[in-house]
């Protein structure tokens, strides 16, 4: 625990905003996948319906190379 006050006691105000912008980044990151992995998720269930490639991606306004 000393150690750990010791080195926030020699933190710089910058070292503790790049900390706090990597967990941001971390964050933003996960969201995304998150994000990636439901779009994946509704493109499937379109061509699970039936649909073709083409008209899902129509439905989903994904364009052409993300697929």
């Amino acid at each position: 625990m000393a150690n750990a006050a010791k080195l926030l006691g020699d933190m710089t105000p910058s070292d503790i905003t790049k900390i706090k912008v990597h967990d941001m980044m971390d964050e933003i990151r996960t969201e995304c996948e998150i994000y990636a992995k439901l779009r994946r998720a509704q493109f499937n269930a379109y061509k699970d319906e039936g649909f073709s490639t083409e008209q899902a991606m129509e439905l989903l306004k994904i364009p052409r190379a993300q697929i």
